[in-house]
């Protein structure tokens, strides 16, 4: 969870690859990310901001800098190392993976809102994280 938004192009390729050595056939490669618009959304109406450098596709493979608030209001340093949608596309096809991977686009429920209204209805609607499950045939 969370490792490519760490991770260059260069070296999400070569651990795709590895993990599809890995794997038999008939196993899945499961992995979450932070959805690549995350960084581009308003930094003065959510409970996260990131240094952006460039836009959507100029800013590939760049490092964006930011803070994630915590519940309780605390910030946490984080990092994102931009790709694109296509990007975790083209490096899961790099790897040896065929076909197409179930691809669930993760966000705010009701569950969440009623844990925490204040907190959670800001970013009720919008795309925050992206789920990918892949089979090795």
């Amino acid at each position: 969870m969370f490792l490519f938004n760490y991770m260059s192009m260069e070296d999400t390729k070569k651990v795709m690859k590895d993990v599809y050595s890995l794997l038999k056939s008939g196993a899945y490669f499961v992995f979450s990310v932070p959805h690549p618009l995350l960084a581009f959304l308003k930094k003065d109406k959510y409970p996260f901001y990131f240094d952006v450098q460039g836009g959507y596709f100029t800013g590939r493979n760049n490092v964006f800098p930011g803070e994630i608030w915590r519940r309780d209001g605390k910030p946490v340093n984080v990092q994102c190392l931009h790709k694109t949608i296509e990007d975790y596309f083209g490096c899961l096809q790099h790897a040896g993976f065929s076909l197409m991977p179930d691809v669930h686009e993760l966000r705010i429920n009701d569950q969440h809102i009623a844990l925490d209204e204040d907190f959670f209805r800001p970013l009720y609607d919008l795309p925050l994280h992206m789920a990918f499950k892949v089979k090795k045939w």
